[in-house]
């Protein structure tokens, strides 16, 4: 008999310790969460009145200065992706783009979209680093002619677009028509 008291005694030792190791824990966080949430905490703030930032986006015109003057403070630092296109989306918008003007036929002769070789970079003026553009710069064919393209990512237009290595006075005239028209 008394082996088995002494039995029973261990394992009422072993419960007890075993409920205290497993609920004291849980009882004591518990509280301290309780007396944590309870105790309400003000802080002063101090509330400043933040200035608007100035917002530096060049104008289209001020954008075709950019890339038109010949600057040799301009760097073109090339990109593996655009910040509003992809790819795909840059193909489609340079077709998009190139079919508003007549001349080029583009949805008669124009290239499917993965023949418009096209990649992004970043145009920055070292002279003033905030007058700054996304820009997808490439080249297709039409009708067996090879053009240059520049597409800027911010407004979708293209901002160039030349034969290469001659002067298309028409061209120059209906996109020079494209650009003036949102």
């Amino acid at each position: 008999m008394n082996r088995t008291s002494n039995y029973v005694l261990y394992l009422t030792r072993v419960t007890v310790l075993a409920l205290a190791i497993l609920i004291f824990p849980y009882l004591y966080f518990q509280y301290q969460d309780r007396k944590l949430l309870s105790e309400t905490k003000e802080m002063d703030m101090n509330v400043f009145q933040m200035d608007k930032v100035e917002n530096n986006t060049l104008t289209l015109e001020e954008k075709m200065k950019l890339l038109t003057d010949g600057n040799a403070n301009l760097k073109l630092i090339e990109l593996k992706t655009g910040d509003r296109y992809s790819l795909y989306e840059a193909r489609r918008q340079c077709f998009r783009e190139l079919s508003k003007i007549p001349v080029l036929e583009i949805t008669t002769y124009g290239p499917i979209l993965r023949e418009i070789d096209i990649t992004p970079y970043l145009l920055i003026d070292s002279e003033t680093p905030s007058s700054s553009m996304l820009i997808w710069k490439g080249s297709l064919t039409i009708k067996d002619i090879k053009y240059q393209i520049t597409l800027e990512e911010e407004s979708g237009k293209i901002l160039f677009v030349q034969p290469v290595g001659e002067k298309d006075e028409t061209l120059e005239m209906q996109w020079e028509k494209y650009l003036k028209n949102p």
